[in-house]
């Protein structure tokens, strides 16, 4: 006879295109997910010292001072990811941060 696997206990799973999000987001980071999803453009900008500014480019070129803060909390959530290059790197959506902006809509 084949042995009884027992069903795994409930556990709160990984994102998945099938789950939704179970993180809390706050609003200018939800925001600025559904920015880049748009189209617009998430930069950093390194000053001579090593210091990061953050912008967001508008279609029509505007720029926005985004709070490092909200940037650090989405990468560090695995939402967005950059190019890293040196002085200015250009960030966008990981496939989760695609599935999160899903999840807003």
């Amino acid at each position: 006879p084949i042995p009884h696997t027992p069903h795994p206990t409930p556990h709160t799973p990984h994102p998945t295109p099938h789950t939704p999000y179970p993180m809390k987001l706050s609003p200018e980071q939800k925001r600025l997910l559904a920015a880049i999803a748009a189209g617009q453009r998430l930069k950093d900008h390194r000053d001579i010292e090593g210091g990061k500014n953050y912008r967001l480019y508008t279609l029509d070129g505007a720029a926005q001072v985004i709070q490092p803060a909200d940037v650090a909390a989405l990468v560090e959530l695995g939402l967005i990811s950059s190019n890293k290059k040196f002085p200015s790197a250009t960030y966008w959506l990981t496939p989760q941060g695609q599935q999160c902006v899903i999840g807003l809509t």
